[in-house]
């Protein structure tokens, strides 16, 4: 079966749409200025490896945001640089036996905790987040959804199919806006007439 691939300009354009037309005006104001050519660039010579052509699409649109769907917020390019260095210096004070880990999933992706060809951006408060494996070539790259305890991440295989993914469940109706903020239907108070405990569960009763 064929996945679905979304490009970063056509995703901005259909979030902020969705966004408009579900109450979300305000978190439209939350959506940072896109970055410049220079900006990108600079944090590439930090990083030290290239970032993939759609990633930096994605930037160049907005350069994050202070809020995501199930993260804390999409980090701008400068925080998303200070994370991926945090866990790059973390990884290298290691004290656990280290060596080349030579597992991966089905989208290349290192069966580590952190890898150092991962750029970091976005976090969801404890300690998790994803990141986009560099090839140093722009090229297509997975998308990493990386456990800082289990080191066993998951992944999708480039940044289109997960804003694929993204704004499916986004139009799905599991997202809502409240109180400026957007969140799942689990994360209401169990008085909302919006609520629901388990996502399958709702998505089959909307069928």
């Amino acid at each position: 079966m064929t996945q679905r691939i979304m490009a970063p300009a056509v995703f901005w354009k259909t979030f902020e749409t969705w966004l408009s037309d579900n109450g979300g005006e305000t978190l439209l104001s939350l959506l940072r200025p896109g970055a410049e050519k220079s900006e990108i660039e600079a944090v590439e010579n930090s990083f030290g490896f290239s970032l993939p052509d759609d990633f930096r699409a994605l930037y160049s649109i907005h350069n994050g945001a202070f809020f995501w769907p199930d993260q804390e917020n999409l980090l701008s390019l400068e925080e998303a640089l200070a994370e991926t260095q945090m866990r790059q210096k973390a990884m290298a004070n290691s004290t656990e036996p280290s060596g080349p880990v030579t597992e991966t999933d089905g989208n290349g992706v290192p069966q580590t905790w952190w890898d150092n060809h991962w750029f970091c951006f976005t976090r969801d408060g404890g300690g998790n987040g994803l990141a986009v494996q560099c090839s140093g070539d722009g090229s297509a790259s997975p998308v990493v959804y990386f456990d800082h305890e289990s080191g066993t991440p998951s992944s999708d295989a480039s940044l289109p199919h997960y804003l694929a993914n993204l704004m499916s469940e986004l139009k799905s109706g599991w997202y809502v806006v409240r109180d400026d903020t957007l969140c799942t239907r689990d994360q209401l108070d169990e008085d909302d007439e919006d609520y629901a405990e388990d996502q399958d569960e709702w998505l089959e009763e909307q069928e």
